[in-house]
């Protein structure tokens, strides 16, 4: 399983590093670059996948696309 984490302060990377390194159930750990178009792939995708939680839960219904259609 893998996870993208941005770190707010970088101060405090280097200590972030040093423990993740030290945990035995991580495997692997490097930094990444993205650049600020990968970055907002990532929050979209993000959003598209909370909404379709959202609309299986049932608490959010998306339009049919006869409806798109019909607002062109």
């Amino acid at each position: 399983m893998s996870y993208i984490l941005t770190l707010k302060d970088n101060k405090k990377k280097l200590f972030f590093l040093q423990l993740m390194k030290q945990l035995d159930f991580i495997d692997e750990v490097k930094e990444i670059n993205l650049t600020a178009n990968q970055l907002k792939f990532i929050n979209d995708f993000e959003e598209s996948t909370k909404y379709m939680e959202l609309s299986e839960q049932g608490k959010k219904e998306f339009k049919t696309a006869q409806q798109l259609i019909d607002e062109l």
